[in-house]
């Protein structure tokens, strides 16, 4: 007995193809959905576990209230408009399937990198397993399209 698996390789080769031409598209999807997600949660005032951000330690509050007689708009959790991660998007690394999240603003950027430079990653950043499988369900959806779209010449 014998089987032809030209077909089959066809259909793989194709497939293949068609995800590979898409995934810049994809990946910048990703990054989109991961900004929505931190807003999101920010904007709660809760972490990746639902918890509730901790307040500010309160000699750090008191010395921006003494400097700034508020606290500035860029200390995110207490910024109701969320003017810092406003700024942020995604960029495309030049590379299929690699993005980034940036910040769109120098001040933005100097905080963010001052703020995160060897500290362990904030709360509200990652994904929950009910969001990352949302996500892959969401993901695989658009790739299906994107086959059925090419297939049928749309």
């Amino acid at each position: 007995m014998s089987f032809d698996f030209k077909d089959l390789k066809d259909t793989l080769n194709k497939i293949s193809s068609t995800v590979r031409r898409n995934m810049t598209k994809y990946s910048l999807y990703l990054g989109g959905y991961h900004i929505r997600q931190m807003k999101n949660r920010i904007s709660r005032g809760v972490d990746l576990s639902g918890a509730p951000f901790a307040p500010y330690n309160p000699d750090y509050a008191k010395r921006k209230l003494q400097r700034y007689g508020k606290l500035p708009s860029w200390l995110v959790a207490s910024d109701s408009s969320m003017s810092m991660l406003q700024t942020l998007s995604v960029l495309s690394m030049g590379k299929p399937g690699q993005s980034s999240i940036i910040f769109g603003s120098q001040r933005a950027r100097e905080l963010s990198y001052y703020n995160e430079y060897g500290r362990k990653p904030r709360s509200h950043f990652g994904y929950t397993k009910e969001e990352e499988t949302k996500l892959e369900k969401t993901l695989f959806d658009q790739v299906m399209t994107d086959i059925e779209r090419e297939w049928n010449g749309s």
